[in-house]
């Protein structure tokens, strides 16, 4: 019974937001070890927005696996939960529809081709500071364009970072003078 109600309210929170094709199952497979849930895999029919729930069977939801979500074309954004540490190697590559991630402060690591081929991937946003661990090509063969936005003050980010501009989201400052003080 317990599970039942944890898939329907997963599968209702993921309609509320954009929502997925499987209207009564979640269309994510989880492996529970101890107290720490890995998402394994996706169903190739997700298809829209998709939000990574922070907790399964009252565990967290703390690594998306290696091709958990490889060539799922149909999915066009993705919000990874709060509890989630840890990316895997080829987690979304491949993924035609994906157009924007966000990525919360909490993930320490992004694993190698992550996110590589993803060809409508425009937009990444990280919510903190860079990830200290990240693999190579995490952001190969993104369209022309693509970028990273940052918070103001985030740490471990330059100009570029895995390949790709970094923007600074936060108020622009203009700095005005005064008639007197032009020095004009």
């Amino acid at each position: 019974m317990k599970k039942l109600l944890i898939s329907t309210f997963a599968a209702a929170v993921m309609l509320l937001f954009g929502g997925v094709n499987e209207v009564n199952a979640d269309p994510l497979t989880y492996e529970v070890v101890g107290d720490t849930v890995t998402i394994k895999d996706c169903k190739e029919t997700a298809s829209g927005a998709l939000a990574i729930p922070l907790t399964y069977d009252g565990k967290p939801v703390t690594r998306i696996g290696n091709m958990a979500f490889k060539n799922c074309g149909s999915l066009t954004s993705v919000i990874i939960g709060n509890n989630v540490t840890s990316i895997g190697n080829w987690a979304f590559e491949g993924c035609h529809s994906l157009t924007n991630v966000t990525i919360p402060d909490s993930v320490t690591r992004i694993g190698s081709v992550a996110f590589q081929g993803c060809s409508s991937l425009k937009s990444i946003t990280f919510e903190g500071n860079a990830p200290s661990s990240l693999g190579t090509d995490v952001f190969k063969y993104l369209p022309i364009g693509a970028t990273i936005t940052v918070p103001v003050g985030a740490t471990g980010f330059g100009e570029t970072f895995g390949g790709l501009p970094v923007i600074i989201q936060g108020e622009l400052e203009i700095n005005t003078f005064s008639k007197s003080a032009s020095p004009f």
